[in-house]
This record gives C-alpha cells, structure tokens and sequence, in this order.
C-alpha cells in the first residue's frame, strides 16, 4: 500500500526512508510495551496516513518516545512516591510545634519570647545543616541520608512528645532541626540520580512538600484538640518512622543512566552571583513563612 497522504513531520522521516522506519520502528515496537489503548490509537492514525507498513514504523517510533519521556521504571516511581511522602513528612513534622504553640505556653508557663527563641534555634540548625548534608549524601548514600533524616526526625518529635520542660523540649526541637535539614540535599540528589524525568520527578516531589505543609496544622489541630498536642507529635512521630523503614529498608537496585561525557567546568566566580542571589531571595522567605507559621496561629 502507497501513502498518499504524506508522512507526518513531526516524525522527522524523508519519505525515502519510510521503509527503514517501518523496519526499525517494528523492532523497537517489539522491544517495548505500550497499553493496548494507546497501540489501538496509534496504529489507527498511522493507517489513515499511510497503510499498515509504515504505521508499524510510526508505532515503533512512538513507543520509543513514550518509553524515553513519559515512562517510570517501578523502581523510578518507587523513588518519586518514597521521596514525595518524605518530603510531605520533612515539612509536617517541622510544622507541628507551630500549631500547638498556644497550647505549649499555658502547660510551660514560659513566655512567647522563649518559644520563639526554641523555634530560631531549631530552624538555624535547619538552615546550616543542609551544607553538610551534601557530603553526607554523597558518603552514605541519598537513600540512606533521606532515611536516617525522616527516621530521625520522628524519634525526636517522640522526644518533644514526651518533654517534661520546655527545655528538653527546646533539645527535641533542635533534634527535629538537625535531621530534618538532611533531607533536602539528600532527596533531590536521589532524584536526579535516579529519575530519568527528572522534571516530572521534581515536581511531584515538590508537590509532596506542599501537601504536607497544607494538610499538617490541620491534622496537628485535630489530634490536638482531641487528645493532646503530645498526641500531636506522636502521630507525626510514628509515620516518620513508618515511613523511614518501610519505603528506605533497601539501597536502590539502580540509578538512571548517566552520560559518560564530560562536563563543563564552571568558574567559581560565575557561580557566585547567582547563588547569593538565591541565598537572599530564600533567605527572606524564610523569615516571612517561619514568622507566619509560629505566630500566627496565637493570633
């Protein structure tokens, strides 16, 4: 059968080369596995254009594409869902203190000037322990740094729970800081070592992180007003470690294919601008969100 009808160009074929794009896209087609939804579709378009050689070609380029871009290995979403629930629990549990913040005062009998001042220290251990959170990554392994980071913050926020002081609860919640920075140098170096769409990858990820500073004063209120806000930090506790264990209990089976070329060498001094840049921009939001998130709520 002719094609009269001219191959589509976004395929980026010649029309002298549709009998080797026939060949090769039936090889790659039977290389590849698509949904029999999408081969129905695929085939059927292919055919009106062409006849029913060349849409195997059209077919097997198409697998390709999909399998390059659109595809995750089950090991690539284990990653994406494992990271996008760490990420979610990395916020939450940092937002806990926040929520019942109220509460905490009455029970202590301390001022709003000593909380606060926990909550600075907490956070600075947040802040400064990302930097070497990086080495780290790279000598234990992103999976096992994101594990001990979750992990760790849970059996922390289990010492706030059952903090007798504001003081042993200051120690709790810079506990909860200094593991909790871990996790961010560590989770988007597992990504993107492990994920070959990384975009994708990232924003779901991102989108984790986000659900979780959403949903985490509410469910921190409800437990709160239910039981206690030791109650609070129990829940958050006990899925933090649930999590550590369930989702990181193995090194991943592999990494996504790297490119062997080498890399260009960026100057020290070409990096310097946009990174403090960055710095200040990040730097300023900080203080808006952490501000809001502590204070807030008394209001």
């Amino acid at each position: 059968m002719q094609c009269t009808h001219g191959f589509p160009p976004t395929f980026g074929f010649r029309k002298d080369s549709r009998k080797d794009a026939a060949v090769s896209g039936v090889q790659a087609a039977r290389t590849l596995t698509l949904d029999a939804v999408q081969v129905n579709a695929y085939a059927s378009r292919s055919r009106a254009w062409c006849g029913e050689d060349v849409a195997r070609g059209i077919l097997g380029a198409m697998a390709i594409y999909t399998e390059a871009a659109g595809r995750m290995t089950p090991e690539e979403r284990r990653i994406v869902a494992s990271t996008g629930v760490a990420h979610g629990l990395n916020h939450s549990i940092d937002l806990v203190y926040g929520a019942v913040l109220a509460v905490i005062l009455i029970e202590f009998g301390t001022t709003n000037a000593v909380l606060g001042a926990l909550a600075t220290v907490s956070w600075l251990a947040y802040a400064f322990t990302a930097i070497p959170a990086g080495e780290m990554a790279d000598r234990l392994g992103s999976q096992r740094t994101v594990a001990l980071s979750i992990g760790g913050a849970g059996v922390a926020a289990l010492m706030a729970a059952a903090a007798p002081n504001v003081w042993v609860l200051g120690v709790a919640l810079v506990l909860i800081g200094i593991l909790g920075g871990l996790y961010h140098p560590a989770g988007l170096s597992l990504i993107t070592r492990g994920v070959r769409s990384r975009a994708r990858a990232l924003g779901i990820h991102g989108a984790g992180g986000n659900l979780g500073t959403a949903l985490a004063p509410l469910l921190t209120a409800a437990v709160a007003g239910a039981w206690s806000w030791r109650a609070a930090f129990v829940v958050f506790a006990v899925l933090s470690i649930a999590v550590s264990i369930a989702a990181f209990r193995s090194p991943p089976d592999g990494e996504a294919t790297r490119s062997d070329r080498p890399r260009p060498r960026l100057r020290a001094q070409s990096l310097l601008v946009p990174l403090a840049l960055m710095f200040v921009i990040n730097a300023c939001f900080g203080f808006v969100f952490r501000g809001l998130t502590l204070f807030l709520p008394l209001h």
